[in-house]
């Protein structure tokens, strides 16, 4: 490698290879076996054993899953047989309280919670550990510090920005004999679903989080008694699966939902456009028989702005349709042949297309997002950021439409390319923009995503590594505080001591980060 990149060629020729391991290394959420739940119990106070057996008793009757157990045995506060099921499960149920626990069982809780697997914490998980207070604030972002008198009955309400949340589908306000915790001042971060209020008191009671890019989901909720609630019920089945990134799936409908799941249709080579007196091409994958509109992804490859195919996204563009999406993966103009904004000018060319014919592809053009890797995830957040005046829209096609994508997502995208960068990155950019910033200085500024930002721009979501030895990570806190300034939400998830691009373990986290984040704005 040291000898390749002495050369001007060399150089672009290893570090494209580079900005193309991204694409194509997620990993689909598999549906095909049931959900694996490990409930942990040892809430003494609220009968959680005899509440969680009920309770797997009734999802395993009702839902494709199978639960293993980590129970406390009598009184022992010390120990929890059972919890070397939590390395084999896909979401940890948590309700135990105040447990002493040491040595090798802390450890092995500690490393699940630690780890950006998902969780759902109910009632005493606040204060679930005594040997590890910092559970609270740490991973379930609450703030438990005692609670109200027990007298009054809790009213339980919806909180009207939550109502159409995946958690709360099928769950009805209701009343619970449970004391009211206190959680003021808990994370800035979590998304509160429903309230509970008692005389002068009102307090979040069932919030989610994104930890470490892993779903949690807590509730100050599981008095006994609201295990007898129905809408409690389907609540938790909801959070079980919501966490892992799946759809609650009654029993007697598994066998018909596992044969229709790979039902896709794949189409490749679509033109969407011209570009430089040549086609541009791209990939299609959508549900197959679909008749309504869904939303729409398009689906942008890396490679320094001088490589990769759309081909390398096929995996990602199958699994986004069997996630009820009609998701295209494009081909652009590549540097040196073609310098900016031919990059940028197709990616447009590719929203506006995919906009123009929303009726006979059944997607809904108010709904559509853009995913990219690397240089892909730079065009991307050029697409989130531009509005039709900033230009550089080319003349591709379908201009009637318009090229504003309504969410982004970026794998390790660079934001500000006026910023410094490595050496080794300084020479893909010159050539992508046609030379040095002291020779094309007007490029740089257009070519960066951050000189467009104004409060009408798509929300997005950063990923990316703390090792990245192309792409620092600094330039998403530099988007991150230019969408502050203007009020676009969004979010930064940094995966510590990644590269570019991160390694298999993280796959299942970036799915997940990736389809909440777009199902959060596209599938209201």
């Amino acid at each position: 490698m040291t000898g390749l990149l002495r050369t001007r060629r060399g150089a672009r020729l290893v570090l494209a290879a580079l900005f193309c391991s991204i694409g194509g290394t997620l990993l689909a959420v598999d549906t095909s076996q049931p959900l694996k739940v490990c409930l942990v119990s040892g809430s003494l106070e609220y009968k959680s054993n005899e509440s969680l057996a009920a309770f797997q008793q009734y999802l395993e009757a009702n839902y494709r899953a199978k639960c293993s157990r980590a129970f406390v045995e009598g009184t022992d506060e010390e120990h929890l047989p059972g919890l070397e099921n939590l390395a084999d499960c896909d979401v940890m149920l948590l309700f135990t309280r105040r447990l002493k626990l040491s040595g090798e069982q802390l450890e092995r809780l500690k490393n699940y919670c630690q780890s950006g697997k998902p969780i759902v914490g109910v009632r005493t998980a606040s204060h679930a550990i005594q040997t590890w207070l910092d559970l609270d604030k740490e991973v379930l972002g609450g703030n438990y510090h005692n609670h109200y008198g027990a007298g009054p009955e809790t009213d339980i309400k919806i909180v009207d920005s939550a109502k159409s949340h995946p958690i709360l589908a099928g769950v009805k306000p209701f009343r619970s004999a449970g004391s009211l915790y206190k959680n003021e001042g808990h994370a800035i971060d979590i998304d509160v679903l429903m309230t509970g209020a008692i005389p002068e008191h009102t307090e979040p009671i069932a919030w989610t989080r994104i930890y470490k890019g892993g779903r949690i989901f807590y509730t100050s909720l599981g008095h006994p008694q609201d295990f007898n609630e129905e809408s409690f019920r389907r609540m938790l089945v909801n959070a079980l699966f919501w966490t892992t990134g799946r759809t609650p799936e009654p029993k007697q409908q598994s066998a018909l939902s596992a044969a229709a799941a790979p039902e896709i249709e794949l189409k490749k080579d679509i033109v969407y456009g011209t570009g430089g007196g040549k086609n541009l091409l791209l990939d299609l994958a959508a549900p197959k028989g679909l008749d309504h509109p869904v939303p729409g992804i398009v689906w942008i490859h890396g490679g320094a702005w001088q490589g990769g195919h759309k081909g390398e996204f096929e995996n990602l563009i199958r699994d986004s349709a069997r996630a009820g999406y009609v998701a295209v993966s494009i081909n652009y103009r590549l540097a040196p042949k073609h310098i900016f904004p031919a990059q940028i000018e197709d990616c447009k060319c590719a929203v506006r297309w995919l906009r123009a014919s929303a009726e006979s592809l059944h997607v809904d053009p108010s709904r559509i997002g853009v995913v990219g890797a690397s240089a892909g995830a730079h065009l991307a957040m050029m697409l989130g950021a531009m509005d039709g005046a900033d230009g550089l829209e080319g003349s591709g096609g379908s201009s009637e439409a318009s090229s504003k994508p309504q969410v982004v997502v970026s794998y390790s995208g660079p934001t500000n390319l006026r910023s410094p960068y490595p050496e080794i990155s300084n020479t893909l950019i010159a050539t992508f923009l046609g030379g040095t910033p002291a020779e094309k200085p007007d490029a740089y500024r257009l070519a960066s995503p951050i000189t467009y930002i104004n409060s009408g721009d798509a929300p997005m979501l950063l990923i990316q590594g703390t090792k990245d030895p192309l792409v620092p990570y600094e330039q998403a806190y530099q988007m991150a505080e230019a969408l502050t300034k203007v009020g676009v939400p969004g979010r930064v998830e940094l995966l510590l001591l990644a590269g570019h691009g991160w390694e298999k373990k993280d796959n299942a986290r970036v799915t997940r980060a990736t389809f909440e984040f777009l199902d959060r704005y596209l599938k209201p």
